[in-house]
């Protein structure tokens, strides 16, 4: 994972929780970024 939770034993499940929607929020970004990209390159070309 990109961050290191302190470990403890009421925060586990909820660590987990937050890297499953920080890493699907970042594959979002992305995805996102990715198809405003190949949009721009497309309107620019025609």
């Amino acid at each position: 994972m990109l961050f290191k939770y302190p470990k403890s034993k009421t925060m586990g499940k909820d660590n987990s929780y937050l890297d499953k929607y920080f890493i699907i929020g970042l594959v979002m970004l992305v995805v996102i970024v990715i198809t405003i990209n190949i949009v721009y390159c497309i309107g620019v070309a025609f």
